[in-house]
């Protein structure tokens, strides 16, 4: 109790106008016990796992210390205060990479410290109902600490308190905007530290309060260090799977590594004793690998389930049930909610079953890809509902195929990763569906003539491209009739084209010149993150014209790529139609 109140008093030492005092002596009064805030400690430390899905455990048992890019040097991020410097930061990191465990060993380990409070929230819970700041609320009250909203601001001055904000890309589409006015309104509150967990290419990195710092994968060399941390009971486990997965050019040592995929080969390991060759394999393999890995030791064994229906059929309604979510960007499901999806699953697979609650209960009991959290249903990890989403739409009739992949074109960072693994398992859809129409949407609007090698750049300048943090460029054509595209291959061309440019130095500026950083890795005007109008750029002309000679090049490569896809898909339709003669004559030559 008494340690309680010291921290109150640590936390209002510079406060002294009347709705403060209130709100000191209102805490004052409170009876709250330190127990309260270490059980908190304890309750944000305890995740779920793929790894051990039936039983919560303490992150700290498993928890593989991941270092960040942070102006172009690597930082090990154990402690908050190591980020000072920076008091707003965006940890960004792709599928896998460990962002919402980084947040929650911080969150624990500034609440052990016994006076440091740091405000924990998980984005994805905001609603209509629920903004940011009634999370920031609820998560005090968790720690035995009451207070109204006004009196918020004065609380949060204080350099001891910091904001923890968790997972930014899984806000519903509808609720982004709001969002990131709230949290843009609490970073005029200079001692605030505020930590924010994303993907690439969220609203949240364009945000000027904020620098980037990128998340890092886990090196060949501790590949056994972090098998150690699962298969703790026998080191010569991790030892051998770490030497299996260098030695037999496993794809692993091409690519980057993620703790996810790590954890994942471990699982099969564990189960199979051997380790899939590629990510996708696993992915397609994971239903089947988690509802069954009770039953490997018993011989004849066939599990019955309640709702009647076999592994084949749970597993559609999960895929079914991934896509409809993913397309709403909704990663945590009122339950009702999500038995009311249902009938649209077993009507695209033709099941006829009406067993609703037993099916997620099925799925979630056995498997823990569905995780039961008080009323609602949350995805074990979202890379598993965006993989299982890509399946649904590779399985799915043309029509619907071919408008999933105009909506990707239209809001394409959305549905990168459903791309990523959509590219893999459903390669020749998504060459003519989305890549080809790209590149013919692109070469309309330039005007691009193959034989004159002609192209129009006069839309240029209207553009304007800013830097926000290291090596995060995001632009903005909504000065330019370019509609309901994202301009995947195109806006990319000229993100990384400009950036170069302006690491030679060879874009000059009218009014303000562009200092460079620390080995030309990072660059800014003075000390503020900025943007570049092409239209206030000097020497537009001289820019333009080595932008041509850049870009020409790519128009061809981009030409001779759709002429590629477009022979394969004649050659397909080609085979279709023999195939068709073939059993129009009863199946003879």
């Amino acid at each position: 109790m008494d340690l309680v109140i010291s921290v109150i008093k640590f936390l209002l030492p510079k406060v002294y106008d009347r709705a403060a005092n209130i709100y000191y002596r209102k805490i004052r009064s409170k009876t709250i016990k330190i127990d309260s805030i270490e059980d908190t400690a304890s309750n944000c430390e305890v995740v779920r796992t793929i790894w051990n899905p039936e039983n919560p455990v303490n992150l700290n048992t498993f928890y593989y210390p991941t270092s960040l890019d942070l102006h172009g040097q690597s930082l090990y991020l154990d402690d908050i205060d190591k980020i000072d410097n920076n008091k707003k930061v965006v940890i960004e990191g792709n599928t896998g990479q460990g962002k919402s465990i980084l947040l929650k060993h911080l969150a624990g380990k500034e609440i052990r410290k016994g006076y440091k409070i740091p405000i924990f929230v998980e984005l994805r819970r905001i609603d209509k109902e629920n903004n940011l700041e009634s999370l920031i609320l609820r998560c005090l009250s968790s720690y035995g600490i009451e207070i109204k909203k006004n009196h918020l601001p004065y609380l949060l001055e204080d350099e001891r308190v910091s904001l923890l904000l968790d997972a930014f890309d899984e806000i519903k589409e509808d609720l982004i905007e709001r969002t990131f006015n709230e949290i843009e309104g609490l970073c005029v509150t200079p001692s605030l530290k505020i930590l924010v967990t994303s993907r690439k290419d969220q609203e949240i990195q364009k945000s000027v309060y904020f620098v980037v710092s990128r998340m890092q994968n886990v090196h060949h060399e501790e590949f056994e260090n972090f098998f150690k941390k699962l298969f703790y009971w026998e080191n010569n486990i991790a030892r051998d799977l770490s030497k299996e997965i260098l030695r037999e050019g496993h794809e692993l040592t091409e690519m980057s590594v993620t703790p996810l995929m790590l954890t994942m080969l471990a699982i099969s390991y564990k189960v199979n004793k051997q380790i899939p060759k590629t990510m996708i394999e696993f992915y397609d393999g994971l239903f089947l690998l988690l509802i069954s890995r009770h039953d490997r030791s018993k011989p004849n064994f066939s599990r019955k389930f309640k709702s009647g229906l076999d592994v084949s059929n749970l597993e559609n309604f999960f895929v079914g049930l991934s896509f409809l979510c993913v397309s709403t960007r909704q990663f945590v499901v009122n339950r009702e909610a999500m038995v009311e999806l249902l009938p649209k699953v077993a009507s695209f697979y033709n099941i006829e079953s009406t067993a609703f609650k037993e099916i997620l209960h099925d799925i979630s009991v056995n498997t823990n890809l569905l995780l039961p959290e008080n009323e609602t249903y949350v995805f074990m990890h979202r890379s598993i509902a965006e993989f299982s989403a890509a399946r649904f739409v590779r399985d799915s009739p043309s029509d619907l195929k071919k408008k999933f992949y105009e909506r990707c074109r239209e809001k394409y960072s959305e549905y990168m990763q459903v791309l990523f693994y959509l590219k893999e398992i459903d390669n020749a859809d998504f060459r003519v569906n989305l890549i080809a129409q790209e590149i013919r949407e692109v070469f309309s609007k330039i005007k691009y003539d193959h034989s004159s090698k002609y192209v129009d750049l006069t839309w240029l300048p209207p553009i304007e491209l800013s830097y926000r943090g290291h090596g995060r460029w995001h632009y903005d054509l909504s000065k330019v009739d370019y509609q309901d595209t994202d301009f995947i291959g195109l806006s990319s061309f000229l993100r990384s084209s400009l950036d170069k440019l302006i690491h030679t130095k060879k874009i000059k500026m009218k009014n303000k010149p562009i200092t460079y950083g620390v080995g030309d890795s990072y660059y800014n005007f003075g000390d503020k993150i900025f943007s570049i109008k092409l239209s206030d750029i000097d020497n537009l002309e001289e820019v333009i014209c080595e932008l041509k000679t850049k870009f020409i090049p790519w128009c061809h490569e981009c030409f001779d790529l759709l002429n590629r896809i477009e022979s394969e898909l004649e050659a397909q339709n080609k085979m279709l139609e023999s195939a068709d003669v073939f059993r129009s004559r009863g199946g003879s030559c």
